[in-house]
C-alpha cells in the first residue's frame, strides 16, 4: 500500500507426489543495524529490546526462543524489526500457518557474519514432504512510514483530551451531555481497547461466541465504579469482556465512529491495548488453527487493527477533524505495520518503583528504540511518575523529540515549564530542527557519558539539553560548533534563569540535566 506496506502470500504446489523439502527459510540482509525490537504475546512482558553491539558478535546472536511465548505453542513471534533512528525494516506474521517448524527450533533468527546482520524467518524446517498445496503468509515494511514532526511538545498536533464516558465499544451514555463535554478548544478523543467489549453492549449476547477470545477472559477496569452508585448505566457494562477483531467488529466500530463524528463533537480515536493479541478461537479467520501434529496454535489479527486505524482516520479526513485524529498506546510494543496511519503514538505506563527512577525502569536500548527512532507517527511517552521523580523522568524525556503525557501524580507545572521553553524558541515551527544524541555532534563533550540533544533553527540559534543518565554529578565541558546552520559567533546561557553559562566546566547532576540557549551575536 502507499505507506510502504507489502504483503506475501508463498503458495507451495509439489510437482508430483510427495516433494521433499529439507529447509526454506527467509533471509532478509539489513544494511548497518543498530538495534532490534521484536514483540511476542501481551505487553510488559515479551517485547524485546537490544543493541546490535551487546549481542554475541558472529554466528546466530539471538532467536525467538530468547524469550517465553505464553500464549502460542512454540516459539512463533508476530513481529521484529531491525534498523537504526533514520530507518529500519519490519517483518511481521499474523500466524505460522503452513510452516512446518519443531518447537525446538528458532522460527525467527537473526544471523551475524563480518559486519552483515540479517533476518533469517524458518519457515520450514525439514526434512518434510510436500504433498499437497500450502499457503504461508507475512509481510515487510520500511521505516519511517511517513515524514515526522519536529517540536510535538509545543505543536498544537499533540493537545487533546480523552475520557472514558463512553464505554469500551462506543455507546454514548447521553447526546446532550456528550456534547457539551466534547465541545471544547482541542481534540476530543473516544477511548477503545483493542481486545475489549463491554457486555453492556447489546450485539455482544448476539456475537459473543463468535468474537471471544479463547482461552475466555474478562476485564473488570470499570467495576469499581459502581460503589458510586452512577446512574443510568447497566451494571454489565462495567465488565469487559477479553475479545478479538473480525472483520464484522471493525465494520461495526467504524459504523458508530461514523455516527460520533457526524452527530457530536468528538474528533479522534485512542487505541488502548494495541498489542498482538494471541487467540485460538478457530471461527476467526487467521486466528485459531489446528497444525499437523494436532497442536491447537494461536494467531492475531495484525492487519485488523491495521485496518482499524486507517479507516478511522479516513473518516477524519473526509469529516475535516482536528488533529490528532487517531493516538495509539502502544506501550512497549512499536508494532508500526498496525499503526502507520495514527498521529501520534505513546508508549510507557510503567510503574516506577520505590527508589528507582525511569533510567533504571527502561534500559538505554528500549529508550532509544521507542523515543529516539523516527518511526514517522509523533511519540510521547504515558509515564506514572510521582511529583519527587519528576526531574528525573524530564532527564530522560528531554533526550528525545517528544510529548509527555500522563497522570496527575506528576509536577505537572515543572513539565510545563519546560515545555514553555521550548515554545518560546520554536520548537515547533517548520524552519526547525531536531539532533539527537545519537548523531554526529556539533556540540561535543568532554565526558562520554553526558548526552547533548539539541533543537537548531538556522541562523536562529539553539537549545540544547545536556543530559547526565549516571548517579553521580559530573563536570562536562563542550565544544560547541553551528556553523553549518550560519550560527558563527553566539553567546550562551542558561535557558531557565538567563544567566551566561561556563561551558568549559558545566555541572550537571546526576540523573538531571542542564537546558542551554545558544543565542546567534547580533
Amino acid at each position: 500500500e502507499y505507506d510502504g506496506i507489502v504483503f506475501y502470500t508463498l503458495t507451495l504446489i509439489p510437482k508430483s507426489g510427495n516433494e521433499e523439502i529439507n529447509d526454506l527459510y527467509l533471509e532478509i540482509p539489513v544494511k548497518d543495524p543498530k538495534m532490534l525490537h521484536a514483540v511476542g504475546d501481551g505487553i510488559r512482558r515479551n517485547s524485546t529490546y537490544h543493541y546490535i553491539t551487546d549481542l554475541p558478535r558472529q554466528g546466530t546472536v539471538w532467536t525467538s526462543m530468547a524469550k517465553e511465548n505464553t500464549g502460542v505453542y512454540g516459539n512463533f513471534m508476530p513481529y521484529l524489526w531491525l534498523g537504526s533512528n533514520h530507518s529500519g525494516l519490519s517483518w511481521f506474521a499474523e500466524n505460522d500457518r503452513g510452516w512446518i517448524n519443531n518447537p525446538q527450533y528458532p522460527c525467527i533468527e537473526l544471523l551475524r557474519q563480518g559486519q552483515a546482520v540479517s533476518i533469517k524467518v524458518n519457515l520450514i524446517h525439514g526434512p518434510y514432504k510436500l504433498s499437497e498445496k500450502r499457503e504461508i503468509s507475512f509481510g515487510l515494511m520500511a521505516t519511517p512510514v511517513k515524514p515526522s514532526i519536529v517540536g510535538i511538545e509545543s505543536r498544537p498536533e499533540r493537545n487533546f483530551s480523552m475520557r472514558g464516558f463512553f464505554n469500551a465499544d462506543l455507546f454514548p451514555l447521553d447526546n446532550y451531555l456528550c456534547k457539551l463535554i466534547t465541545d471544547q478548544k482541542d481534540s476530543f478523543m473516544v477511548y477503545t481497547a483493542g481486545q475489549e467489549y463491554s457486555y453492556g453492549d447489546p450485539e455482544v449476547k448476539y456475537f459473543e461466541d463468535e468474537i471471544k477470545s479463547i482461552p475466555e477472559g474478562n476485564n473488570f477496569w470499570q467495576w469499581n465504579s459502581k460503589k458510586y452508585g452512577t446512574i443510568g448505566i447497566p451494571a454489565e457494562n462495567y465488565i469487559s469482556g477479553v475479545f478479538n477483531y473480525t472483520k464484522e467488529r471493525v465494520d461495526f466500530y467504524l459504523w458508530r465512529i461514523k455516527n460520533l463524528f457526524e452527530n457530536l463533537n468528538v474528533n479522534g480515536i485512542y487505541l488502548d491495548n494495541s498489542y498482538p493479541f494471541f487467540n485460538k478461537n478457530i471461527q476467526i479467520p487467521n486466528t485459531g488453527f489446528i497444525k499437523e501434529d494436532g497442536q491447537l496454535q494461536a494467531g492475531c489479527n495484525l492487519l485488523l487493527t491495521r485496518e482499524f486505524i486507517k479507516r478511522c482516520m479516513t473518516l477524519a479526513y473526509l469529516q475535516n477533524k482536528k488533529q490528532p485524529r487517531f493516538l495509539v498506546h502502544a506501550t512497549d510494543a512499536v508494532v508500526m505495520p498496525c499503526f502507520a496511519f495514527a498521529d501520534l503514538m505513546v508508549v510507557g505506563e510503567m510503574d516506577i518503583p520505590a527508589g528507582k527512577d525511569h533510567f533504571d525502569v527502561f534500559t538505554p536500548a528500549e529508550r532509544e528504540i521507542q523515543l529516539g527512532v523516527n518511526w514517522g507517527p509523533s511519540m510521547g511517552m504515558l509515564t506514572m511518575a510521582p511529583k519527587e521523580k519528576t526531574i528525573g523522568m524530564l532527564a530522560m524525556f528531554k533526550q528525545f523529540d517528544i510529548f509527555t503525557w500522563g497522570s496527575s501524580s506528576y509536577d505537572a507545572l515543572l513539565v510545563a515549564k519546560y515545555s514553555q521553553i521550548e515554545k518560546d524558541f520554536g520548537t515547533g515551527q517548520t524552519d526547525c530542527s531536531f539532533i539527537g544524541y545519537w548523531e554526529p555532534a556539533c556540540i561535543k563533550t568532554s565526558e562520554n557519558e553526558i548526552h547533548v540533544s539539541f533543537y537548531v533553527r538556522a541562523n536562529k540559534g539553539a537549545l540544547a539539553y545536556v543530559v547526565n543518565p549516571t548517579k553521580n554529578t559530573i563536570d562536562a565541558g563542550l565544544k560547541i560548533d553551528l556553523s553549518q546552520y550560519g550560527i558563527n559567533e553566539f553567546t550562551i546561557t542558561d535557558a531557565e534563569n538567563s544567566q551566561p553559562v561556563n561551558i568549559e566546566k558545566l555541572s550537571i547532576a546526576g540523573r538531571n540535566f542542564r537546558v542551554l540557549l545558544i543565542s546567534p551575536k547580533k
